[in-house]
C-alpha cells in the first residue's frame, strides 16, 4: 500500500483524494495500490499519473470497480460499437493502462496490474445492501422532461415527449454513463451470486436501467453458467417519498441516522463522539479523536445486534437487545458493576450511559469490546440528542395531517399548508425551519399524488409564502445555501418557481400506475385516513397466494426463452412471469430506502409464509435531509457532485 503519512491521514477521514491532498509516496515506498471507483480516464488517470511520476514505485496495482467491458465500450469512439462488449473481446484496455503505469514508473523491473473487483456493495445486514458509489443518483421527474426535450434533435423527438418515452440514448452523456455503471454493478452482483436474473421494473428511470441490464451482451455467458434463477425488481424512489421525508420511524436505527452526523467520507454510517471514554480528551472534536461508527463487519455479535436494531417491532425491543448485550459484555470483561447498574427497568440514555462509564479509561477492555460499546453509544447519543423530541413533534404533526385527509384531500392540503406557512411567517420565534416545511410539502405531495390540483391561485399563494420563508431562513443550512445564492427578490422567486415545478412533477409520479397509483388509504366513517407504503403494497401483491396479474410491473426479457414465453401468453394459457417465481428476489430501490421499509418488507414476506428469500438493495439509506437535497437542490440532468461523470474518485 501507499504508505505516506499524508495518505494515511486521508484514508482515515475520507475516500476522495485530490492531487493537492496527495502528491507522492515516501522515498522508501516501492509498492502502491490504487482503489478506483470510477473509469480510469481523464482526471482519475491524471491523478494516478502524477502520484506515480512523483514517487519511486516499482510495483503498482490498480483495482477498479468498473468492468473492463464497460471501460472498453465507454472509451470507444466508433459509431458502430455495440452497447456492450462480450467477455473476451477488446480485452486490451486494462493492458494499455498497465503499459502506461510501467512507463510512468520509468524504472527497470517494474510491474503493473489492473484488476476489476466489484467493490460497489456495502452489506448492512443479511437482508440489506447499499451501493454508496451511486448515492447521488436520483430518478427523473416529469418536470425534468421539458428541459430534456429541448436538447433532443427534431429527428429524435416525438410530438410530445413524456417521461414514459425516455430511453438511454435520449439522456445526456453523463446520465448515460452513470446508468451504464449501475447496470454493470448490478450485473456484477448477479455474477457474484451466480444467478441468472429475471428483470422487473417499476418507474421510468428503473425501466431504463432494467432495459439496459436485460440487453447486456456481456452478461450472456454468466447467465448461461448460472446455478439458479433470481428475480431482480428495480423501483424508483420517487414513486413514494412519504416514507423518506416523514419523521415517523418504525426502526430505531432510522432515528440514529436521522439525528447523528454522517461519518466523514462515508455514505452509510454515522460518526459517534467517543471522547467520554478518554479523560485526556475533552469536548467532541472529532479531528482530535477518531469517531466511532456502526459498522463492525468482522464482529458477528455486532452484525446480529445491528440487524435486531433494524427489524425490532418496537423501539423498546431494540433498546432492550442493546442493553442485554451490553450487560453480557460487562460480565465477560469482569468489570465492577453494582446492583443499581444491573437493575431491571426501562432502558434509557441514562441507564445505558451508566453501564458505558465502566469502560472509561480502560483501553484494553474498550479495544476488545469496541463494537458493542460503539453501538450502545449510538443509542445514548440518539436518545439524548437535542432534536430528539422535536423529531417526535414533527411525526405527530404528520400523523394528524394524514388523519385529516379523505375524499377532499386537495382542499385539506392547500388549506392546512396555507395556514401553517402563514402562522410561521407571523411568529417572532419560528417553530419550523423552511427545510422542515419543504419536507412536509414533499411528504404530503407524494402522499396525495395527482389528487392535488395545482391551480394558478394555489401556486401564487405558495410562491409568495415560500419566498418569505426562504428570505427568513437564508443562509441557515447547507441545503438552503444550495437552493438560494442570494436573498434578492428575483432570485428567490426563480428558486421558488423551480421548487413548485418539482413538487408538481413529484405529484404525477404515479399517474401511469393502476394498482399502485395510491399510497393514501382515505379511511371511512369509523377509520381515519392512513399511509399505505408503496413497497409494502408491492410485496403484498407479489406474494399474494391468489397470484393476481401485476399490471404495473414490467418484465424485461433477458433471452430468447423469456421472450418466447412472454409472447406465447397471447395464444396459450401461460402465466406472466412473477418476481416470486424464483427462490431469490432482489428488490433494488433507486434513490434510497429507509430501514423502516426494510423492516416492513421482511414482515410482509414473513406474513405470506413465502419460501422466497428477499434481499433489499438501494443506493443509500434514505435520510430526510439528503432526499430533500436530491429532490430540490440537485440538477437531475447535469448534477455537479455525482460520480457518474468523469470525476476523480479514488479511495
Amino acid at each position: 500500500m501507499l504508505a505516506s503519512d499524508q495518505l494515511k491521514r486521508q484514508l482515515r477521514s475520507m475516500f476522495y483524494v485530490t492531487p493537492k491532498e496527495l502528491q507522492n509516496g515516501d522515498e522508501t515506498d516501492k509498492r502502491a495500490v490504487f482503489i478506483v471507483n470510477d473509469l480510469i480516464l481523464d482526471t482519475c488517470e491524471q491523478i494516478i499519473h502524477d502520484i506515480i511520476s512523483n514517487s519511486n514505485f516499482k510495483n503498482c496495482v490498480v483495482i477498479t470497480s468498473v468492468s473492463q467491458s464497460l471501460h472498453q465500450h465507454l472509451t470507444s469512439t466508433a459509431t458502430d460499437v455495440p452497447q456492450s462488449t462480450e467477455p473476451g473481446e477488446g480485452n486490451d484496455f486494462f493492458q494499455e493502462v498497465e503499459a502506461k503505469l510501467v512507463a510512468w514508473m520509468n524504472q527497470e523491473g517494474c510491474h503493473a496490474e489492473v484488476v476489476h473487483i466489484p467493490l460497489s456493495f456495502a452489506s448492512v445486514c443479511s437482508s440489506l445492501f447499499l451501493t454508496p458509489a451511486f448515492s447521488e443518483f436520483w430518478p427523473f421527474l416529469t418536470s425534468d422532461v421539458p428541459r430534456l426535450s429541448k436538447t433532443i434533435t427534431k429527428s429524435e423527438k416525438k410530438d410530445a415527449l413524456t417521461i414514459d418515452d425516455l430511453t438511454l440514448d435520449l439522456l445526456p452523456e453523463n446520465r448515460q454513463i452513470i446508468i451504464k455503471k449501475l447496470v454493470s454493478m448490478l450485473s456484477s452482483l448477479c455474477e457474484e451470486l451466480e444467478v441468472n436474473e429475471e428483470v422487473y421494473c417499476l418507474g421510468a428511470t428503473s425501466r431504463i436501467v432494467a432495459t439496459e441490464l436485460a440487453g447486456l451482451q456481456s452478461a450472456k455467458a454468466r447467465r448461461k453458467a448460472a446455478k439458479q434463477k433470481a428475480s431482480l425488481l428495480i423501483v424508483d424512489r420517487t414513486l413514494d417519498l412519504t416514507a423518506t421525508t416523514g419523521h415517523h420511524h418504525d426502526s430505531f436505527l432510522d432515528k440514529v441516522f436521522a439525528l447523528l452526523p454522517s461519518l466523514p467520507g462515508h455514505k452509510a454510517d454515522v460518526a459517534l463522539d467517543m471522547s467520554n471514554f478518554f479523560s485526556s480528551h475533552s469536548g467532541s472534536d472529532l479531528k482530535i479523536l477518531p469517531p466511532g461508527c456502526l459498522a463492525h463487519p468482522k464482529v458477528a455479535s455486532s452484525r446480529e445486534l445491528l440487524s435486531t436494531m433494524i427489524t425490532s417491532r418496537k423501539q423498546t425491543d431494540a433498546l432492550i437487545a442493546v442493553n442485554r448485550q451490553l450487560v453480557e459484555t460487562i460480565s465477560k470483561a469482569k468489570l465492577p458493576m453494582d446492583a443499581s447498574v444491573t437493575k431491571i427497568g426501562r432502558v434509557t440514555a441514562d441507564s445505558l450511559n451508566a453501564k458505558l462509564k465502566l469502560f472509561r479509561n480502560n483501553q484494553d477492555v474498550l479495544a476488545k469490546h469496541s463494537a458493542i460499546v460503539q453501538l450502545s453509544t449510538a443509542c445514548v447519543q440518539t436518545l439524548s440528542h437535542q432534536q430528539y423530541t422535536h423529531q417526535d413533534d414533527l411525526a405527530s404533526k404528520e400523523k394528524l395531517l394524514i388523519q385529516k385527509l379523505g375524499e377532499d384531500a386537495n382542499d385539506v392540503v392547500w388549506n392546512h399548508m396555507h395556514n401553517l406557512m402563514t402562522e410561521e411567517l407571523n411568529k417572532e420565534k419560528p417553530s419550523l425551519m423552511v427545510e422542515e416545511i419543504l419536507l412536509l410539502w414533499c411528504f404530503v405531495v407524494s402522499l396525495t399524488g395527482d389528487q392535488l390540483t395545482w391551480t394558478q391561485a394555489h401556486k401564487e399563494d405558495l410562491k409568495n409564502k415560500m419566498v418569505g420563508l426562504l428570505r427568513r431562513d437564508f443562509k441557515t443550512s447547507d441545503i438552503i445555501n444550495e437552493l438560494v445564492t442570494s436573498d434578492a427578490q428575483e432570485g428567490l422567486e426563480s428558486v421558488t418557481d423551480e421548487i413548485i415545478s418539482r413538487l408538481q412533477g413529484l405529484s404525477t409520479s404515479r399517474s401511469s400506475l393502476q394498482e399502485l397509483s395510491s399510497i393514501l388509504d382515505t379511511g371511512s366513517g369509523t377509520r381515519p385516513a392512513s399511509y399505505s407504503p408503496l413497497l409494502q403494497q408491492l410485496i403484498n401483491l407479489t406474494f399474494d397466494p391468489n397470484k393476481p396479474e401485476l399490471v404495473d410491473l414490467e418484465f424485461k426479457s433477458t433471452g430468447l426463452r423469456d421472450l418466447l414465453k412472454t409472447g406465447f401468453r397471447l395464444f396459450m394459457n401461460v402465466s406472466k412471469p412473477r418476481p416470486s417465481d424464483n427462490p431469490l428476489l432482489i428488490l433494488f430501490v433507486i434513490g434510497g430506502v429507509t430501514l423502516s421499509e426494510v423492516k416492513l418488507i421482511k414482515e410482509a414476506v414473513n406474513a405470506k409464509s413465502s419460501k422466497t428469500q428477499v434481499i433489499v438493495g438501494s443506493t443509500q439509506i434514505a435520510k430526510a435531509q439528503n432526499i430533500l437535497r436530491l429532490l430540490l437542490a440537485q440538477d437531475h440532468l447535469y448534477p455537479h457532485n455525482e460520480t457518474g461523470g468523469r470525476q476523480n474518485n479514488i479511495w
